[in-house]
């Protein structure tokens, strides 16, 4: 059986680690996600939530990814967003009335 190190000299690095060091992470919030990102925040401080608390409404509980989100550095999937919406209660039109403006 071949070893992992003679595959990858057979067939070259792994894609996945081709990709990961293509991505890259913004060092500037998005305009519209940030719009959006403020109006999740302003909602969940309105009912008293920890970053945290809402995560775990949708099953994100540790907060990191909302809090990206609130600061405009990650656009959510329209999927994610109605799951945002509906972990606050609301409806998701209600989220993005700003971006009108």
């Amino acid at each position: 059986m071949a070893s992992w190190g003679s595959l990858f000299d057979a067939y070259g690095p792994c894609p996945l680690a081709l990709l990961a060091s293509v991505v890259r992470h913004r060092t500037e919030p998005e305009p519209v996600a940030k719009v959006f990102g403020d109006a999740v925040r302003r909602e969940r401080k309105e009912r008293g939530l920890t970053l945290e608390q809402l995560g775990e409404r949708f099953g994100r509980p540790d907060g990191k990814y909302l809090g990206e989100i609130e600061r405009g550095f990650h656009s959510p999937t329209i999927t994610m967003a109605k799951q945002i919406a509906d972990a606050l209660e609301m409806p998701l039109s209600s989220l993005v009335s700003d971006l009108d403006g």
